[in-house]
């Protein structure tokens, strides 16, 4: 007989499309989107630290991640905790949390450009082929 952990019930603080904040954990419920949380005494990590994670920014890099409603969840959790951060430091962390996303879309066109000319290429040489009979 398998064992099942039974999780304490979380009361819902806050809640979008995409996230909620509960009594312990910043936790992903967005239809078919990925089992992504962190503990909610986490959210101000790396503010300050030019070096550390920093929730927004990292999660900017995760195109299926809907920035805007995480940013939103993440304010919450940062009011939640009772955060005392600075609204020049939250601008700053939220301007370059949408600058990290236009990066990460243009990368991903460039990579998807070069994989559907890859593509194209490999269907060119392969009618070729069939034509030739090579």
């Amino acid at each position: 007989m398998r064992e099942i952990e039974l999780r304490p019930r979380k009361r819902v603080l806050f809640q979008n499309r995409e996230w909620a904040v509960t009594t312990r954990v910043v936790e992903c419920i967005g239809d078919g989107k990925p089992d992504y949380r962190f503990r909610l005494e986490r959210a101000d990590e790396g503010i300050g630290d030019k070096f550390g994670l920093i929730w927004p920014v990292h999660m900017a890099e995760k195109l299926w991640c809907d920035l805007d409603a995480f940013i939103e969840a993440w304010l919450f959790a940062l009011v939640r905790c009772s955060l005392k951060l600075k609204a020049a430091e939250i601008g700053a962390v939220i301007e370059r949390a949408r600058a990290e996303r236009l990066k990460a879309e243009a990368l991903e066109s460039r990579l998807m450009e070069k994989l559907n000319g890859k593509i194209e290429m490999a269907e060119t040489t392969s009618a070729n082929s069939r034509v030739t009979g090579t």
